[in-house]
């Protein structure tokens, strides 16, 4: 974790009381600057980032514990994860104390491309539904090339998982041609768009259950249970559960590390299915007692249109963000800034309730 170690010392600074003066916060600016990429310091510019400092060191004390953190990598980037104690200096609300959240993108040459301290409070702080909890992980789309949400959102309009504690934010995804998921006239498993297709590890972690060579059901005939798949542990206390494979294409083991982007299984028909479809679902707690969170997707395009996140919605068109749009046809938005943003999310001084 080195890599992050002068970010984080200089947007907290030193323990003790010049942390708060212009001078330090002048000088600790400037070496955060100093590691911004050329393009992102251009469009951020000096006087955001004394700014931003300001604003922490204002609201916030020195981080008295170092929670957990992690670094990964995606593509190009590789992602700090911080989570920190840093207790409000004023806090006149009841209720839960925030967390403080760093995530940062380094490129090849460890300069920064994108930036992002919050406030963050933990699942178990929350209560179900957990309405406004936003997820650490940046959970990336769960397969290649282009799926049609068949369940999925914050509302039982568009989502019927919306009455389960568990599968409350549950996505049902399965790839559509000319508006069906088969040939006319052809309904076995195989026939359908999406059957063997890989399901993808959405975010790091480590896989704490893996279910393989449960039969796979009759096209409208539903069984039980997940079926086959996996579910992975991708720390700060989110889970992810993908199910439905073929029996025998389950590809990790318990205890296994994947990493983003990383084949799990394929897709198939097995457990509680009508038809061959990823379920994919993040959920917190113990696995006696779990409850779902909610999960937009990272870098996503949904109906050809980019975002940083987005939760879709039933009848959205999904695809991860490294899709090469050429062979789709025209996107209806430019593919994502090369240079993305630097934000500050420091909320406000009351605790999220769920």
């Amino acid at each position: 974790m080195a890599l992050a170690r002068p970010l984080i010392a200089a947007l907290f600074g030193p323990a003790s009381p010049t942390r708060t003066s212009p001078a330090r916060i002048g000088t600790d600016a400037d070496a955060v600057f100093a590691m911004l990429a050329p393009s992102v310091a251009a469009d951020l510019g000096a006087s955001n980032v004394e700014a931003m400092l300001t604003r922490i060191r204002s609201r916030y004390a020195p981080p008295s514990a170092l929670v957990e953190e992690r670094l990964h990598r995606e593509g190009p980037l590789r992602w700090y994860d911080g989570l920190y104690e840093a207790p409000p200096i004023d806090r006149a609300a009841k209720g839960p104390v925030p967390y403080l959240l760093v995530q940062a993108a380094f490129d090849a040459d460890g300069q920064i491309r994108r930036l992002l301290v919050r406030e963050h409070y933990l699942p178990e702080q929350l209560a179900h539904p957990a309405r406004n909890y936003r997820p650490v992980n940046r959970f990336l789309f769960v397969s290649k090339g282009e799926w049609t949400v068949l369940h999925g959102g914050p509302t039982r309009a568009t989502n019927y998982h919306h009455g389960s504690r568990t599968q409350r934010w549950a996505y049902d995804l399965v790839v559509r041609r000319g508006g069906r998921v088969h040939p006319p006239g052809r309904k076995r498993n195989r026939d359908h768009y999406c059957y063997g297709l890989p399901v993808l590890a959405s975010a790091p972690g480590v896989v704490v259950r893996a279910v393989d060579g449960v039969p796979e059901n009759v096209p409208g005939r539903k069984g039980r249970g997940g079926g086959n798949g996996v579910v992975i542990d991708h720390g700060f206390g989110e889970f992810s559960s993908s199910w439905h494979g073929i029996p025998g294409s389950v590809r990790v083991k318990v205890g296994d590390r994947v990493e983003p982007g990383q084949p799990l299984f394929r897709v198939g028909n097995s457990g509680a299915s009508t038809l061959p479809h990823i379920h994919f679902h993040v959920w917190a707690g113990r696995l006696s007692q779990p409850f779902g969170l909610p999960a937009p997707f990272s870098d996503v395009y949904v109906d050809r249109r980019y975002f940083a996140e987005r939760m879709p919605l039933r009848g959205d068109r999904v695809m991860r963000a490294d899709v090469d749009l050429r062979r789709l046809g025209p996107p209806s938005s430019k593919a994502p800034d090369p240079t993305p943003v630097v934000w500050l999310d420091l909320g406000t001084d009351t605790a999220e309730r769920g």
